[in-house]
């Protein structure tokens, strides 16, 4: 009989039980604030460029990644964006890791920004400043994934 690191799961349904089941569900989380920083401007410049373009049609929200919340996930949903600096653009997209545009039933197109490894997971502790956590920005934050 084979080894196998995880049991057989006939839906995926029965895998998400399962896996939910093995989470936490309380993780402590710290930020990598030069990283941080780095996606709140290239943000905050894309973000621009769709707002400067049409200011009343573009609506972006900011999140966390819902499995793991160690990624900050960026949705632009807009009917026009104009480009003008491509530099600028281009500086801001090499943040990202990951970029989608899609378009709606609506006329709109969302643009789609993943920025992964913002935070790290990191193991509870007493002191609310560990030596470890020296240029990370925030000590530790607690996110409830359940």
């Amino acid at each position: 009989m084979p080894y196998t690191k995880f049991p057989q799961f006939k839906s995926m349904k029965d895998f998400w039980e399962w896996f939910n089941s093995k989470r936490p569900s309380t993780v402590y989380l710290v930020k990598d604030k030069a990283k941080y920083d780095e996606v709140i401007l290239a943000v905050d410049t894309i973000g621009s460029f769709a707002l400067e373009s049409n200011p009343d049609g573009t609506t972006i929200s900011i999140s966390q990644d819902e499995l793991l919340a160690t990624s900050i996930c960026v949705e632009i949903t807009t009917n026009l964006v104009v480009f003008e600096d491509m530099q600028e653009l281009c500086s801001a997209l090499e943040k990202a890791d990951n970029l989608e545009i899609t378009t709606t039933t609506k006329n709109k197109m969302v643009i789609g920004l993943v920025f992964e490894n913002i935070y790290y997971f990191a193991p509870p502790t007493d002191d609310p400043f560990p030596e470890s956590n020296k240029g990370y920005g925030e000590p530790t934050i607690a996110k409830n994934l359940k």
